[in-house]
């Protein structure tokens, strides 16, 4: 389909079956009235001057057909059966014409015509429109002499007539050269032989063969519900309507990352167990790339500068590090410097080496703090406490600074804004003020861009305080869970070491900027002499609340043993075998009511929930737990935490006197009762409950 833009500056080719189109015409000075030679593929249109332009059906060889009066060729028409091209005048009862294979010119003069509307030729009858002061009429005569004319309809209110002929004789003789869709995208017509045709591109997309055509700028991909749309980057944020997402049906997902070189999404599953998916742009295959344990992924990064794939493993405290081309896995187990603490998000800053975690401290929701670490999982630095809360963070890999959306609290209300902090000096600034809450956060670029929870599309930021844009569409009809950006392109210097011959690594070799080459084994391999990696044959040593998987790599904490969830990566501490055991939980560690989760004893009743069923602070009404210990003798053994050493111990003492007195009553009243005289308490919950009098 041809068409005019409303303005008459360009002209536009467009599918009738998919939202693909296309400019072939540009510059014009008010083009109208398009007519096909299908035969030759060549176009006709007339523009304000008067003049007549021919070019091909694909946009190519645009010239001067017919220099004209603008009175004479408001408009045109084609008679393909008798090769003949017509124009006429706005004021004009003159139709003219000229045989499209030669000059010859010739006129034919219409009766009584005023005011001419529309035009159209079919074989040897002239279809035109007429508008009088209080009608409008649709006429017909011979296209030879046009001596009679004929009344085919008429209307008494002021309206155009505008002509559309079909018949079988306007029907081009030629094979179509587009009939079988050699195109990826647009086929046009270009000659007059029968497989003359050219593939043409929509907006945003540049041919890379003969009959392909590729996305050249960048992408947004962004997940709605089971549905996935890919927009261009520019018309996504110019909100250019007039261009039409691609989209694919895939299943439900709370990440997503894209690979450009490979033209694959990976994503992680939204459900009771998630997976971890990867997804052929091209064709929409899905495919499960991992069967390991995925169950904990926090957050998901691709590398594209050593093609490496992270999560966050938030329940185990590690990083995984993915080869994507090797398909090898390697666990980076994050030394902490803090022993109770809850990993919230991940940032990868590939192009240094390093990456940044941002962990909750001790359950307590206010206190954040964000730690750097190096590629063998070693702490190098934490940085500075900030006087707002981190929630979710990101890196700008051109100037390695972190891009994190925070609370920040007064006195009276809590805001959030959008922070730049420099890891080199310290510096915070503003990007983006009175946020919402943010649950997934981008740095792309000079460009930030955010999803916030219960709004369709999203949301992005160009520069500090600058004018937020909400980035959305009218066919994105629920809340956007996850969004990528393809075309983060990588200069080939930057890997320089790792190109040649994989850096002398024998596995995954990454290169950066400040720390050169480094060379990283898989799980279950050990690095010999800095490049080889081997198999170890050391025997897995686990601590003594640890659980040893039966893959002989990988301890993980007792308490996740048998709790439903598949931590190992060879699902050993779901087996039944185990499971179906006595006691699975550790003799300092004890089961949740419901979520089977092993935890420590000292957790129950501390006042934060552990157990996901949050059993452990169910019925909390005095709790005496710890190490050092108070002696009744002969009675009582009771233990408590240190920090607690006075106020816990007037309170055991208490305790244990008014148990001693409510036994000695016990023998004058008939109390039913435990007998409480060898009664030993270590590292139980205890709580206190009334003894009711038997009466009768």
């Amino acid at each position: 389909m041809y068409l005019v833009v409303a303005n008459g500056s360009k002209i536009v080719v467009c599918r009738t079956d998919r939202p693909y189109c296309t400019d072939i015409f540009n510059g014009r000075d008010g083009a109208h009235s398009i007519r096909l030679d299908t035969v030759r593929g060549d176009l006709y249109w007339g523009e304000r001057h008067g003049r007549v332009y021919k070019g091909r059906m694909d946009g190519k060889l645009s010239q001067i057909f017919l220099f004209g009066d603008p009175s004479k060729t408001a408009e045109i028409g084609i008679d393909l059966a008798t090769e003949r091209f017509y124009w006429q005048g706005s004021q004009s009862n003159i139709v003219e014409f000229i045989y499209l294979n030669n000059v010859t010119q010739s006129e034919i003069v219409i009766p009584a015509i005023r005011t001419p509307s529309a035009l159209a030729i079919s074989q040897d009858m002239l279809y035109w429109s007429e508008v009088s002061e209080n009608k409008s009429t649709l006429s017909i005569c011979t296209s030879q002499r046009c001596t009679k004319q004929t009344v085919l309809g008429q209307t008494e209110t002021a309206n155009y007539f505008k002509l559309k002929l079909s018949s079988m004789s306007m029907q081009p003789t030629r094979p179509n050269p587009c009939r079988k869709r050699p195109c990826s995208h647009i086929c046009a017509i270009s000659g007059p032989a029968d497989n003359d045709f050219s593939c043409l591109c929509p907006r945003h997309f540049s041919l890379i063969s003969k009959t392909l055509c590729e996305v050249t700028v960048s992408s947004f991909f962004v997940v709605v519900e089971e549905e996935l749309f890919k927009a261009p980057v520019d018309a996504a944020l110019n909100n250019d309507l007039s261009v039409q997402d691609e989209v694919m049906r895939v299943p439900r997902m709370t990440e997503i990352v894209v690979d450009d070189a490979e033209s694959v999404l990976y994503g992680v599953t939204y459900g009771q167990v998630p997976k971890l998916i990867k997804i052929n742009i091209n064709n929409g295959l899905v495919t499960e790339f991992w069967a390991g344990a995925s169950e904990h992924i926090k957050s998901l990064v691709f590398d594209p500068l050593h093609r490496l794939l992270y999560w966050l493993d938030s329940q185990h405290k590690t990083v995984v590090l993915f080869n994507v081309d090797r398909k090898e896995m390697t666990r980076i187990q994050l030394h902490s410097s803090r022993s109770e603490t809850i990993a919230e998000d991940l940032a990868v800053d590939f192009r240094r080496g390093i990456f940044y975690i941002l962990f909750e401290l001790n359950g307590v929701h206010q206190d954040r703090v964000i730690q750097q670490y190096g590629l063998d999982g070693r702490l190098e630095s934490e940085l500075p406490k900030m006087s707002y809360k981190p929630e979710r963070i990101a890196i700008d890999q051109s100037t390695g600074s972190l891009v994190m959306s925070a609370a920040v609290s007064s006195e009276d209300s809590v805001h959030r804004n959008i922070f730049v902090f420099d890891v080199q000096t310290g510096a915070s600034s503003v990007l983006a003020e009175n946020t919402l809450f943010v649950t997934k956060l981008h740095a792309w670029f000079s460009r930030t861009f955010w999803i916030t929870p219960y709004q369709r599309g999203f949301f992005g930021i160009a520069e500090p305080k600058g004018n937020i844009s909400h980035i959305v569409r009218e066919y994105w009809r629920s809340p956007t869970a996850a969004i990528a950006i393809s075309g983060l392109h990588v200069n080939p210097i930057e890997r320089a070491m790792c190109s040649v011959e994989n850096g002398g690594c024998s596995n995954t070799c990454v290169n950066s900027i400040a720390k050169g080459r480094a060379c990283i084994c898989p799980d279950g391999m050990m690095l010999e002499d800095g490049t080889l990696c081997v198999t170890h044959n050391k025997t897995l040593e686990c601590t003594h609340d640890e659980f040893a998987c039966t893959n002989d790599f990988q301890c993980i904490r007792w308490q996740y043993k048998c709790n439903g969830v598949n931590d190992c990566d060879d699902g050993s501490d779901e087996k039944p075998s185990i499971c179906d055991e006595v006691g699975k939980c550790s003799p300092d560690t004890h089961r949740c009511a419901k979520s089977l989760e092993c935890i420590p004893v000292r957790l129950f009743c501390d006042g934060v929930a552990h157990c996901q069923d949050e059993s452990d602070e169910v019925n909390c009404t005095t709790v005496l737990l710890g190490t050092n210990e108070f002696r009744l003798s002969g009675v009582f053994t009771v233990k408590w935490n240190s920090e607690r050493l006075i106020a816990v111990g007037i309170l055991a003492a208490a305790v244990a006197f008014a148990m001693i007195i409510s036994y000695a009553k016990c023998q004058q009243r008939k109390y039913r009762s435990v007998d409480t005289r060898h009664i030993e308490l270590k590292q139980l919950p205890v709580t206190l409950s009334k003894m009711q009098p038997i009466h009768g």
